[in-house]
């Protein structure tokens, strides 16, 4: 066994596979063989796209929503050493907007230029002016993740990064290769690629990769049709599953993973009452951190379902108080952390990846305690807002509802449900119906990720005697 992967001695393996790599529905799976001549034949057309490897970094931004195609490109500009920038376009055209004016002239590499079979085709790929970016030379990964100011912020993550996490990961997580993993997660995300493709690779597992526009209903039923055996999801997903899983008695993976937002006790009941004969296991990360910190493989014996875990191999962390001042066990505060695996910064973002980068410590944002060495997360510092382990600035809701010519104010914040799934509602004061304002959001291309749940009409929002609104008003 290597001690140490890297993209080369990924590909080494992947040359040396076996079997299936990609399961499809109604079609015939991807074989490892088939999978690395993509590979080889995607990197030869990046040096027809003058894709030249060198000390000068550019930039591939790929359209995630092609699916599993987008593997074989990932992985031939990971060893060509090209930042690849993964986007949505159908779910997030606002985010894919902030990129394209991030890197203009860029093209954005979707279905019209990658065949069915994960191959680029050059020919319909038009580079009109190549760009280098000069202080990026080790970066391999820009994810653009929504954050506190509203706008989207792009993690620029390393080789050096990436590597270390699988690694790290790969101490704990080792699918079999007669494993069959669900990849629901976008290939936008750091734990899609970090912390469930790029191991499968490694191992020799077969992979389902979701499309994007995949309902529920229909992930289920694929579960158990290609009977997989491994989940990565988070907590409120994995209970829509679960429900879906009890009229579905062949959805049993052996393994459940979980992660993205705190898991709470009884949303943890119904999920293992649903799957009772899988491991479940809660880790915890986040897209700066590349994203894993910890993970706790034993939740049945664990104190309190909040527990997320050991720091991984190579990962410090240490828990905080307002001035700064590290706390003792048993305290709350806020968890900060150091390793390989922090990323470079936010790209173009220097305020912002001074704020969250002090001292070579990462400030995630995150109010824990620890207790006898395992990480307990309990929420955020902030206002932050997780539904189904996506990121939701309050802040960000509230400027696209406030597009809306008759809406005077807005304030968005989450609720958790009788489920104890967050919702995201919306309190306005406006001169239209709720109904109307959803079709306002959809009408203008709002990502959807930023779509209430609820929308309630009041007189007037809550406010301090400055004029502030308060927040914890909506949860009296």
């Amino acid at each position: 066994m290597i001690s140490a992967w890297n993209i080369h001695s990924l590909l080494d393996q992947l040359s040396r596979h076996t079997g299936i790599c990609i399961l499809l529905p109604d079609e015939q799976p991807i074989s490892y063989q088939r999978l690395y001549q993509e590979v080889v034949e995607n990197r030869n057309a990046l040096d027809l796209l003058n894709y030249a490897e060198r000390a000068d970094k550019q930039v591939l931004i790929l359209d995630v929503s092609i699916g599993w195609r987008a593997i074989p490109v990932i992985l031939a500009a990971l060893e060509k050493r090209i930042i690849v920038i993964p986007v949505d376009s159908l779910h997030s055209p606002r985010q894919m907007a902030v990129i394209t004016d991030s890197f203009p002239g860029e093209p954005v590499i979707g279905d019209g230029q990658i065949d069915q079979q994960g191959r680029l085709r050059p020919d319909q790929i038009q580079r009109k002016d190549i760009k280098y970016f000069h202080d990026m030379i080790d970066v391999a990964f820009i994810l653009y993740t929504s954050g506190t100011t509203g706008r989207p912020k792009g993690v620029m993550l390393t080789h050096e990064n990436i590597w270390s996490n699988v690694n790290a990961i790969l101490h704990y997580f080792t699918p079999r290769q007669d494993d069959r993993v669900f990849v629901i997660r976008p290939l936008t995300t750091a734990s899609a690629i970090t912390g469930e493709v790029l191991p499968s690779l490694i191992q020799g597992a077969s992979m389902y990769v979701k499309p994007v526009d995949q309902q529920p209903l229909r992930t289920a039923s694929l579960m158990g049709e290609l009977r997989g055996t491994i989940l990565c999801t988070t907590p409120t997903v994995a209970l829509h599953l679960a429900s879906l899983a009890r009229r579905k008695s062949n959805v049993q993976p052996r393994l459940l993973i979980l992660s993205g937002e705190p898991l709470r006790q009884d949303v943890w009941k119904k999920i293992r009452e649903a799957f009772e004969d899988a491991e479940i296991w809660n880790v915890y990360g986040l897209t700066e951190a590349s994203p894993r910190i910890s993970c706790c493989k034993q939740i049945d014996q664990a104190a309190d379902v909040n527990c997320v875990g050991r720091p991984l191999v190579g990962v410090n962390v240490k828990v905080i108080d307002e001035s700064g001042e590290t706390v003792t066990d048993g305290h709350s505060g806020e968890l900060v952390m150091a390793g390989p695996n922090v990323m470079k910064g936010y790209f173009n973002e220097p305020e912002w990846t001074a704020l969250k980068l002090k001292d070579g410590w990462l400030h995630t944002g995150d109010r824990v305690t620890m207790r006898d060495g395992q990480i307990y997360v309990h929420g955020r510092m902030d206002h932050m807002i997780i539904r189904s382990g996506v990121n939701i600035d309050p802040y960000e809701v509230e400027a696209s509802i406030l597009q809306h010519p008759q809406v005077t104010e807005a304030m968005a914040f989450g609720v958790s449900d009788s489920d104890m799934r967050v919702r995201l509602h919306v309190w306005v004061v406006a001169d239209v119906e709720p109904s109307d304002l959803h079709r306002f959001l959809i009408e203008q291309r709002i990502d959807s990720r930023l779509w209430p749940d609820v929308i309630e009409r009041k007189e007037r929002l809550p406010k301090t005697s400055s004029g502030k609104l308060v927040r914890n008003a909506s949860n009296t």
